[in-house]
This record gives structure tokens, sequence and C-alpha cells, in this order.
């Protein structure tokens, strides 16, 4: 449609030919430190070989001894030959493997020192003076912010590209830690608390929800997986959200499989996704925060009540 065709092959091939390049630089490599060692090793070799056969000579062993220094030999050049090819592919994997080191080492962060406070049902969420900067950025994304976020309100984060509204927003779930300033949750210090039970009560709807290529039931639980096998709470969470497409014979197919990854799958558009990542936001959970620019461009624009959003948060409530 825009004539990338030239482009992206391009590209493809450039970085196919900078892996080549990296595999015939490490080729080239192995084959050097091969020939070395190949040399060294039928040095070795030769030069017991012929102590054995001059020994031989002068009598001073006999030649069965002979034999079985040359057989000796032998199996050490094949066995020390394997071994420098095992080293090769471990070397050549690890090349691969670094990033997956690197993750797997990662540890998760502990809570040091006192005993974190359980989170009671949310009431109030307050921003005192809270900064946010990210690493390699010059200027702050938040600077001291001040907001007030009282249960029972409906509140609207407006501002354009890059004024820090979804870095706030992951603020406020706990996403990000506080640098500067305080988050203060019915009156208690975000860091006092413990995440796990903070965030048992929360659900956030970013714009690149995730899409699993699972059942419908499974879609919707994941929102809350103790409610897994619910299916009358999940049926009350979609007649929220209108899924109306999603039903089958008057009632809702919850062992559907949805996405084209598995046979028998069914294909939805984006907004039948976002509808059905908004349903498994709201199941079970207390406190409501979404975060759909585009949803709201789309209200906008077409000139309409966002009535599900509103009575999602109503219901919520």
């Amino acid at each position: 449609m825009y004539n990338l065709k030239d482009y992206l092959l391009n590209k493809y091939w450039d970085i196919k030919k900078s892996f080549i390049d990296q595999d015939t630089k490490i080729l080239r490599k192995k084959t050097y430190l091969n020939l070395i060692y190949e040399i060294a090793v039928q040095l070795v070799g030769a030069v017991i070989i012929f102590i054995a056969i001059m020994s031989a000579f002068a009598g001073k062993i006999m030649v069965g001894n002979v034999m079985s220094y040359i057989r000796s030999v032998s199996l050490v050049q094949s066995h020390s030959q394997s071994i420098m090819t095992s080293i090769y592919s471990i070397y050549n994997s690890n090349l691969y493997m670094n990033q997956l080191y690197e993750f797997l080492e990662l540890r998760e962060e502990k809570n040091q020192g006192h005993k974190k406070q359980i989170v009671e049902p949310i009431h109030s969420v307050i921003f005192q003076n809270v900064s946010f900067i990210y690493p390699n950025q010059g200027e702050q994304t938040l600077n001291h912010i001040n907001v007030s976020l009282n249960k029972g309100e409906r509140i609207a984060i407006v501002g354009p590209n890059g004024s820090g509204k979804s870095t706030f927003i992951k603020l406020l779930t706990g996403l990000y830690e506080v640098q500067q300033g305080d988050i203060l949750v019915n009156g208690v210090n975000i860091k006092e608390l413990d995440m796990d039970s903070y965030m048992e009560q929360i659900a956030a709807l970013f714009q690149d929800f995730m899409k699993y290529e699972m059942t419908l039931k499974e879609n919707i639980g994941f929102g809350q997986i103790d409610k897994l096998h619910q299916t009358n709470k999940m049926h009350e969470v979609l007649d929220i959200v209108k899924a109306d497409f999603l039903k089958g014979h008057s009632s809702y197919q919850f062992d559907t499989q949805l996405g084209l990854w598995f046979d028998e799958g069914r294909q939805l558009s984006g907004g039948q996704w976002q509808k059905i990542a908004l349903a498994g936001l709201i199941l079970g959970k207390l406190l409501c925060i979404f975060w759909m620019s585009q949803v709201l461009r789309w209200i906008q624009l077409q000139k309409k009540k966002p009535s599900i959003l509103f009575s999602v948060c109503q219901k919520i409530k």
C-alpha cells in the first residue's frame, strides 16, 4: 500500500548480511584456532612416536610398546578434536544466549525491612510533588505533580503526546517506582504498601493490551484468575461491555477459541478484542483505571456519549 517492498527487502538483506558477516568472522576464528591446534597436536604426536621408535631401536622398549604409544597418540588426537568442537559449539550458542542469561539472572525485588501494609479497599490516592524522569533524558516527564483522586470520581487525563499521561498511570498502578515526591494511598505512602495486595484492587487497560490466542473464558478470566470458572460473573461483565457479537443461541460460548493461531479459531476486530480486554479488566476489580486514548478519540469524532466507559465505572463502583 505504501510501496515499502523495496525498502523492507533491502532492510532484510542488510540485517541478513550482518548476521552472515558475524558468522563468517566466527568461522574464520574457529578455522585459525583449529589449524594451530592441529599443527601442535600433530607435532607433539610425531615427536612422541619418533622417541618411541628410537627407543625401540636402542632396545630400551619393546616393539609392542611402540604400537601402544602410537594408539595412545591417535586416541588423544581424536578426543581432543571432539573437545575443540564442543568448545566451539558452546561459544557459538553463548552468543545467542547472553540476553536470556541476563534475564534469568534478574532477581525479584523483595520488600526489605519492616512488614509492608496490606491495602484495604482504596478510598483515595494523592500525588504530592511527584516528579519522574526517564534514564538518558534531559527533561522531566512529570514535574512536581499534585493530584487528588477519590473514590467514586470519574476523571479524564487529557494532554498532547509526550505530556506524561502514560507515565502518570504507570506510577499510579505501581509499574514505576516513585523517584521524587510521594504517592499516598488511603493516606499511606505507596512505598510502605504490599504491592501485591495493592495491584489486586486496580486494573488498567492500555492501548497495547495483550490479546491471548486462547478461549473466551481464559481471555476474561485472566483479569482475575481466581474467577476463571465463574461463568455467571463473566456473563455479567460481557453484558456490561455489550459484547453481543460473542453470543450464540442467546448465550455466550465461553469455550470459543479466539484468534487464528489454532484450528476453529475466531478472528475478531480491534474493537471487539478491546471489549473482551475491558471485560477481563472489570472482573472482580475494585478500582477502575482506563487508558484508552484511541477509544476516547473515536468518541470525540463520532460526537457520542461514552456510555460504555461510564457505565463500566458505575458498575465497578
